[in-house]
């Protein structure tokens, strides 16, 4: 079956100007760019909860680790 339709005409038949997107093709990309940001979104609070959680357990290791030392030269010295 052959497809009737041409580029300037929209869904319903009316003619529209060339390069007008009709309502339903507007929210079909309104939906995809909604879905987009939200994978976007999401990424991004998983690499940032990421990225703090690794500079926590830095900080509590590097306060550790200092305590460490502190602890053998003190024995050490003593």
């Amino acid at each position: 079956m052959a497809n009737t339709w041409n580029e300037h005409e929209a869904l319903d038949g009316r003619n529209r100007e060339k390069g007008m997107i009709t309502q339903v093709e507007f929210r079909i990309f309104q939906r995809e760019i909604q879905q987009v940001l939200q994978a976007i979104q999401t990424t991004l609070a998983k690499e940032i909860t990421c990225s703090v959680k690794v500079r926590w357990v830095a900080k509590i290791l590097e306060k550790g680790l200092i305590l460490l030392v502190n602890a053998i030269q003190f024995h050490v010295g003593s």
